[in-house]
């Protein structure tokens, strides 16, 4: 996990958010919180040095503990063990195992597709084989509370189903959805359930 440029300024929103809901008169220091500092916060963590702080690197754990040590210099109470500003958490890591493979024929002709060229197994993926027709579903959304169904008149089942990422309209403030903020039909996941509920066996995401 990457910690987003606009992740670091809300830090500091909450940050300013805490300290005014604890003391109903403004403190003093609350003039010392400003553009400069925000911005030497957003320049340390999003700096060419920190290689985007992958997941796991040793950028990330000098991001952690620098962020730990402005909460100390806040005064805020540590939530972690042993009164550290540090919460361990696991975090599974999924490797692609073999075979991997991807086949199209189309009016007798076989194409197969590179793993990691071509196409790249999503997390949701079930470790089994799998055929079937391909037939496009649009965003492969059924949303009855907007009105819109992309599987309406469309036979998925015992197919695989194409469909897009994300959603119609999707920076449109006028959509019919949320207008330009996303919604949960944007959710790789809701896309492949939606998939299931229509009985496909796949789910071809481009």
């Amino acid at each position: 996990m990457h910690f987003p440029r606009k992740l670091v300024v809300s830090l500091g929103v909450l940050l300013f958010s805490t300290v005014w809901a604890q003391i109903a008169v403004p403190p003093a220091g609350l003039s010392s919180i400003t553009p400069a500092e925000m911005y030497a916060h957003v320049a340390f963590l999003a700096a060419d040095e920190m290689k985007g702080r992958d997941t796991p690197s040793p950028e990330l754990t000098r991001a952690a503990q620098y962020i730990a040590a402005e909460f100390a210099s806040y005064g805020l109470s540590p939530v972690g063990p042993n009164g550290s500003y540090l919460v361990p958490f696991r975090m599974e890591r999924i490797a692609l195992s073999s075979p991997n493979s991807l086949v199209v024929i189309e009016a007798g002709t076989e194409r197969a597709f590179s793993i990691k060229e071509d196409f790249v197994p999503i997390h949701l993926s079930g470790s089994r084989q799998a055929e079937g027709a391909v037939v496009f579903a649009g965003y492969g959304i059924t949303a009855p509370e907007f009105g819109y169904d992309d599987y309406r008149d469309l036979d998925a089942s015992g197919k695989f189903v194409l469909v897009m990422t994300q959603e119609p309209q999707e920076k449109d403030s006028t959509s019919i959805f949320d207008g330009a903020k996303d919604t949960e039909y944007c959710k790789i996941l809701t896309k492949a359930q939606i998939a299931i509920d229509h009985g496909a066996v796949g789910l071809l995401l481009v």
